[in-house]
């Protein structure tokens, strides 16, 4: 390579990079930890919630859960070289915690010689089993938006479903009982009335069994949402 090549890599590096690092600091002052404390929570509760997904993942953000007070999603990694990697797009390796002040629910990438989503779910730093992505034919993946499950550590599957394809998703247990059942906006540019800002919206409602808080059910759900726009839907 050149040296005039080299240097001009290097000068477009940089700008990317104090790009993105721009946007990342004004992202998290826009989800800033603090901000939870005066979120109205009116029209939500007992298993109904309301999340806006932000128009980019990054770290430190905390993007609230409307229906519990402190209910948030914070983007998740592994360690900096999956944040790192995942940030500046080199590979999608985003996790998930949604955590209140009563419960943590981690679901962190496990990485492997393949982009093939497998993800461990921990609660409260327990782990409780497994988020994947199902096998097209064998597990009937083809025929779903989200082709994902999750098994806990009893071999129980869950399974994401899509009535009408692409709006509405559920999470279904074994005996094809409503866990979670969630509306997305599609891609919307308008301001939400509820947060006054852009970005995906979900209307979700847990139908809890008690097996689980709502906490990892919302964590699930969230972290197909983002499997799916940063893996999958390619």
């Amino acid at each position: 390579m050149e040296i005039t090549s080299l240097i001009t890599l290097i000068v477009i590096l940089g700008i990317g990079y104090l790009i993105i690092n721009g946007i990342r600091k004004k992202s998290q002052q826009t989800f800033s930890e603090d901000k939870l404390d005066h979120i109205d929570h009116s029209g939500y509760g007992n298993g109904k919630y309301f999340y806006q997904a932000p128009s980019m993942i990054l770290d430190n953000q905390y993007i609230p859960i409307y229906g519990k007070k402190r209910l948030c999603h914070i983007p998740y990694y592994k360690d900096s070289s999956q944040k790192m990697r995942s940030i500046f797009g080199l590979k999608p390796l985003h996790g998930t915690q949604v955590r209140s002040d009563d419960y943590s629910v981690i679901i962190e990438r496990v990485e492997g010689i393949t982009n093939f989503a497998l993800y461990r779910v921990l609660l409260n730093g327990e782990e409780i089993g497994t988020f994947k992505k199902d096998k097209m034919i064998k597990e009937g993946g083809f025929n779903r938006l989200f082709p994902y499950s999750f098994v806990n550590k009893a071999k129980e599957s869950y399974r994401f479903e899509n009535p009408d394809r692409f709006h509405s998703t559920v999470i279904k247990d074994e005996h094809s009982n409503i866990i979670l059942s969630a509306e997305r906006t599609a891609l919307d540019y308008k301001k939400s009335k509820k947060t006054n800002k852009r970005g995906e919206q979900n209307q979700i409602k847990v139908n809890n069994n008690s097996k689980y808080p709502d906490e990892v059910w919302l964590a699930l759900y969230i972290q197909a949402c983002i499997t799916y726009q940063t893996l999958d839907k390619q």
